[in-house]
């Protein structure tokens, strides 16, 4: 599909915004601030990480309590270091040279056992191009287990999606790891990635940085620190639904609510929206200029600042959000704002929608 966003004339909005955004980071020094925060940020991050890996090998566990603890500081800090980190390097906001974010992107991604390679193809190519776009978004592309999309098939299990789907997310980041990634490097097409091929080397690096994730969390404590393999598996699920319930429920509310919109091309494959009222409206902030929040989500909070300034760090984007909120009002832009409480059980009221035959 070779969808085109609405040329709704001169978009005046993103011309203001940008010139107001380049005012605010020219006038003062926020800019090198922000970048010095993210600097702390990636240290502070990396430093937490290292010290739960460590923790885990240096500080031996006495009971199976003790050891689904030391698992869970892994994943915990591991999603962060993702939010934080992994995230902001793949979008080269870290640092000016891409060979130094890649490298943090590369080790930071990869030792959570989700492969950087994969995911930054899709992550920037299609869900920041068309986000919510059926056949153009690969976040919410192919998913027969749950309806996220209403042009999606209905299928008759769907009608009971909103009661299993958070045992489906439970185990997410365990799909991600062990079927997700392989499954992907099988495709030629994702949404709207076409006559997609990879190298044998692409091939080695999927297969030995899982095998390094594995390594790490599995076959080295078994015969390394000799805990049995039931303590270890028990420890490694426990933690993978830990990660994967503050993953999904801290990312998918950013795209997958009421209030967020899922545009249909008309028949000459046409959007209905301009490029910013398509970020905007396809959205949804929680809490977007808190520094708190920012501090610990990575900006995932103020998701419209994100998709239309991916390029500027997310420390940044509490001072942008501001800008953006009193622009919409003006142009009389759509915005989505809620908590994060309500925007959770909103994306649970959209799954029992979408679960409705019509």
């Amino acid at each position: 599909m070779s969808v085109k966003f609405s040329n709704l004339e001169h978009d005046a909005f993103q011309t203001e915004l940008k010139n107001e955004v380049a005012a605010l980071l020219k006038s003062t020094n926020l800019q090198a601030k922000r970048q010095r925060l993210l600097y702390f940020k990636v240290a502070i991050y990396f430093a937490v990480f290292i010290t739960a890996i460590s923790l885990l090998y240096l500080s031996p566990a006495n009971n199976l309590t003790q050891l689904i603890g030391r698992y869970l500081f892994v994943g915990v800090s591991g999603v962060f270091l993702a939010f934080n980190v992994s995230h902001d390097a793949t979008h080269g906001t870290i640092s000016k040279k891409k060979w130094v974010n890649k490298l943090i992107f590369y080790l930071s991604f990869n030792l959570q056992g989700t492969n950087a390679y994969l995911w930054s193809v899709r992550h920037k190519a299609s869900h920041h191009v068309f986000p919510n776009i059926d056949g153009c978004d690969a976040d919410i592309d192919d998913n027969p287990v749950i309806r996220l999309s209403p042009t999606k098939k209905h299928l008759w299990y769907h009608q009971y999606q909103a009661y299993y789907s958070f045992f489906v997310y439970c185990i997410y980041t365990i799909h991600w790891v062990f079927f997700k990634d392989w499954l992907y490097f099988s495709k030629s097409q994702i949404a709207n990635l076409k006559n997609i091929k990879h190298t044998f080397s692409e091939f080695m690096d999927v297969f030995l940085w899982k095998l390094v994730y594995l390594s790490l969390m599995i076959f080295l404590p078994h015969y390394y620190l000799h805990y049995s393999w039931s303590w270890i598996l028990t420890s490694f699920l426990i933690a993978h639904v830990a990660v994967s319930l503050i993953f999904i429920f801290t990312l998918i509310i950013s795209h997958l609510t009421l209030e967020t919109d899922f545009p249909v091309p008309d028949e000459n494959e046409k959007l209905p929206y301009n490029y910013s009222q398509h970020q905007l409206a396809t959205s949804l902030d929680y809490y977007p200029t808190n520094l708190f929040v920012n501090f610990f989500l990575g900006g995932f909070n103020s998701h419209a600042a994100h998709h239309l300034f991916p390029h500027l760090p997310h420390t940044l984007y509490t001072d942008i959000t501001p800008i953006i909120q009193r622009l919409v009002k003006k142009y009389n832009y759509r915005y989505n704002l809620s908590t994060l409480p309500k925007a959770i059980a909103s994306h649970f009221l959209y799954l029992n929608k979408m679960g409705q035959r019509r």
